[in-house]
Formats: C-alpha cells, structure tokens, sequence
C-alpha cells in the first residue's frame, strides 16, 4: 500500500508539464518535456522526504503533496484560488483524520492517471497522424560536389548573420508608422553596407524565413512532403537548426556560434560549435515556469535566470549586442548567427533604452484605432534603441576584425498588423488569404535588409533583393560556387494551423 500510496503525487507533478507539450505538441519536438520533467520528480521527491519527516504517515504525506503539486501548477490558471483552498483544506483533513485513507489513495491514483492518459492520447493520437508526414522528410543539399569547392582557408571572412527580428522595412516605416529611418539607413550605407531599400520577406513567419534563408531555397516543396493539412511546424525548426548554410560552411573549416533566445527553434542549436546564451532554457520550460509559484517569487527577488520575462528581455538584448562585439577576438573563420528579438515585442526599451514597466496591453474588447496608437509608438522608440545598439555593433565588428568581415543585418519578417495582433492574444487564427488586405501584407513583408560584402559590387545587387539568395550570393562571390540567383518572390501560409498551404502574393509586389 505504501507504493500505492507514493504514485498520485509524482503524477500530478507530471501532469503540467505533458498537459503543456500535448497542447503545443506541432511546434514542439518531444525532446523539450525531458529536462522540465525531470525536475518535477526530483522536486516532488525532495518535498515527499521532508513532509514525511513532518506527517511520518505517506499516506497523508502523499495526499498533501499532491493538492500542493495542483496549486503550485496554476499560478497563472483561474484554478489557482480553487487549488490553494483544496491545499489548506488537505492539511487540516489530513491532521484531523485518523483513518485509513486507501479509498482517497485510490480515487487521487486513478484521477492522476487519467489526467494523463488524456493527454498523452492527444501526443501519441497527433503522433500516428504525422507519422507518414515524418517519414517524407529529407534533408536537401543545394551545394553539390561540383559548386562546393573542399579546399579550406584560415583567412577567409566572419560571417555575421544578423537577425533583427520584425524590423519594418523604410516602406512601411514610412507609410504605417509615419516614421522615416532615413539617418539610420544613411549611417549603414556610409559605413559601406548595400540597403536594399525594396525588400521583402520571403514568408510571413520566423520559421519559413529562417528556413528559406538558411538553406538557399523556397519552401513550396513542403506541401507536397508534408501534406497541405499538416500543421506541425517541426520540420521547418529542423531546417533552421541543420542548415545547408552551416553545413557548408562547417565543411570550409569556419566554427559556427550561435546566439539563440527563449523561442525554441532558436534557443539552441545542437550542431553549432558553441552556443551563446544569456539566460538558461527556452520558451516551452519558461512557460511552463510561469505557471508555477516560483515566478512570482524569483521575479521578486529579481534572479537572473526566474525574473520576470520583460526585465530578462531586456537584459539578454543588450547581453547579445555587447557579445557579438566581442566576437572577432575568437580566432579562425566563424559564421555567428544571432536570432535577437527586438524591435520585436515585448517593448521593453524607450528610445533611450530604459527599461519600460508596463505591456501593452490587448484583448478582444481592443479598439483597433487605439491599439494601433500606442503598438506604433512603442515599436518605434524600441526600433530608435535598436538603431542606435546595430550602429553602435557594426563600428566594433568593423574596428575588431583582422579581415573585413560579412555582415548581414536582415528582418525575418516585418510587424504585425493590428488586426492579427487582436486575433492572435484571443487563440484565433488570421488567414492571410482571405482577411488580410493589400495594405496589411505589404506592412508585414517589407523588412530592412542590409549587407556588408566587402570586395563585392554593389551593382550586381539590387532594392528587391531577398533573404532567400543572401547566401547564394555571397557564396558565388567569396566561395566561387555556382549557385542560380533566385527570382525574388513572397509567399504566405493561410494561417498558423496550415503551416504548409502556400499561396504566392508576389503579384502584390510589382
């Protein structure tokens, strides 16, 4: 009976943490649950030893734990006052009681397991789904023995790649936000970078932009592997983490260096040579985190991997510009991918780079007009911090560098317009397909893209340049492949649940 006894516990603690990946599932390699659930033993365990030692009963012992496990879970749930109440109840239910408590034993044994057998039918349901899906995948090499020369060379460049996530092109700056960035592109281009002043995104998401850029390619071939109705993102994450770029440029002997953030698909990369971070974990463990006692107290006591989410924001950004500047100290040809996610929100920065208290706030009830007012003015007086840390970033690699380096500062996509904002804090989905107007498109895929390539003919580039054959030309120039140049062309998914249902809006870009 003790072993009965000792199970409802462990099981409420891992319930959270399934519940949590179960509903994330097509974003989420299972891999991610490991190291969260591991520690939610091992903090159950220690608590089950020292309420032992208090109670000396396990049955009683295994009863307060597991109401405790339910209240400790839901910080951020409605459930949170319901649960503390049920937590003080069982340690005043447990003293009193001077009975044998098999019956409750059971009852909280067989609850605890269907809580997660409820969930784990949605993984493994999700899993049979996709699984004709996953067996399609295959990994493509776009540079093939003969546009890959072997020879290596310990004086070739840096390669910086830069991503200013959500940093609106000079278009829509100037049309949507009535901003004009004029100074900061001026200052790029006399510090000898090329700004494609017409550029666009590719795709309307992070993880087809990145997957695209990284690997040379458009991702039209996806629908047709994976299906028009998956909706599992996996793959693309897989695309961005084993890259054709990195692994060519792995193969010329440059250490790749990475500096990733809290979103998953970037927060580590398991074939770079060293990884850079700031904080511990990525976004599934923090929000997960978030949910449980520990936040409120750690953001409290202002601790650097626990504080609250917009402080840790703006410290990792200014943590990633200071050290990519150190960069260059490190010897030997690297390629340094930076994922760094401002002027994306939060909006933590004024244009001084102080530290801003309070987000904006959006909900259902929002008025678009007013919304729209106050999202305006804080992504700008971030993007203002932002020019002022890229210029202040470039002078340093410029100065540092043994050798000129490349260095390409580009958007993944532009900002959000309102309408989706609206709809994304409500779980609802936007189809760009038969919601979003011509003006909402062009606000979302114009993006700065700017590219040092020392030695390189600023003529042979042009302003419609896109992320997709970044590399294609840098890889021509200073590795003499012989890689087609790409027509630019913009491409949108419907919406976040189709993932792979492609339609082409380049017509909206001539």
């Amino acid at each position: 009976m003790k072993l009965a006894a000792l199970i409802h516990p462990f099981l409420f603690a891992l319930f959270p943490v399934i519940f949590l990946f179960s509903h994330n599932i097509r974003e989420l390699p299972v891999s991610v649950i490991f190291a969260p659930a591991m520690l939610a033993i091992l903090f159950t365990l220690v608590l089950l030893v020292l309420i032992n030692l208090l109670i000396k009963n396990y049955q009683k012992t295994s009863i307060v734990l597991s109401s405790f496990m339910l209240f400790f879970f839901s910080y951020e749930s409605f459930f949170f006052i319901p649960f503390g109440i049920l937590f003080l109840a069982s340690i005043y239910f447990v003293i009193r009681n001077k009975n044998e408590l098999r019956v409750l034993t059971n009852v909280m044994n067989v609850v605890a397991f269907c809580l997660i057998l409820l969930s784990l039918a949605n993984i493994i349901f999700y899993e049979i789904s996709d699984r004709s899906a996953k067996s399609k995948k295959e990994k493509t090499n776009l540079i093939t023995n003969g546009n890959a020369p072997s020879h290596k060379n310990d004086k070739q460049p840096d390669i910086y790649y830069i991503i200013l996530d959500r940093y609106a092109g000079s278009t829509t700056l100037k049309n949507e936000y009535k901003f004009d960035n004029r100074d900061f592109i001026q200052n790029l281009e006399k510090a000898g970078f090329y700004v494609a002043s017409a550029s666009t995104a590719n795709y309307t998401k992070t993880a087809h932009s990145l997957a695209s850029s990284l690997n040379m390619e458009y991702l039209n071939y996806l629908s047709q592997k994976l299906g028009p109705y998956s909706d599992n993102w996996t793959p693309l994450f897989e695309m961005i983490q084993n890259s054709n770029v990195q692994r060519f440029l792995k193969s010329r002997g440059y250490k790749s260096i990475y500096f990733g953030n809290t979103w998953l698909p970037t927060a580590h990369n398991q074939y770079a040579d060293m990884n850079m971070h700031y904080n511990i974990g990525d976004n599934f463990s923090y929000k997960l985190f978030q949910k449980t006692l520990l936040y409120p107290v750690c953001s409290w006591l202002d601790i650097r991997y626990f504080k609250d989410s917009r402080k840790l924001q703006w410290e990792t950004v200014q943590w990633q510009f200071n050290t990519i500047a150190e960069m260059p100290g490190i010897k030997g040809p690297k390629f340094v991918f930076a994922h760094l996610l401002i002027p994306h929100e939060p909006y933590v920065f004024d244009r001084n780079g102080k530290f801003i208290e309070n987000e904006l706030s959006v909900s259902q009830d929002s008025d678009p007009n007013t919304i729209k007012i106050e999202y305006h003015r804080k992504y700008i007086d971030q993007l203002v911090y932002t020019n002022k840390k890229v210029m202040e970033l470039v002078n340093r690699l410029l100065t540092r560098s043994e050798l000129p380096p490349i260095i390409i500062i580009q958007a993944d996509e532009g900002p959000f317009p309102v309408r989706y904002l609206i709809k994304f804090v409500n779980n609802q989905d936007f189809n760009w397909k038969r919601e979003a107007t011509d003006e909402e498109i062009k606000e979302k895929y114009y993006v700065l893209n700017a590219l040092y390539l020392p030695g390189l003919d600023k003529r042979s580039l042009h302003p419609h340049l896109t992320p997709v054959n970044t590399f294609r030309i840098v890889f021509n120039h200073y590795f003499k492949t012989n890689l087609e140049i790409l027509p630019d062309e913009q491409y949108a998914h419907e919406d976040d649940h189709h993932p792979y249902r492609l339609f082409s809006i380049t017509e909206k870009f001539r």
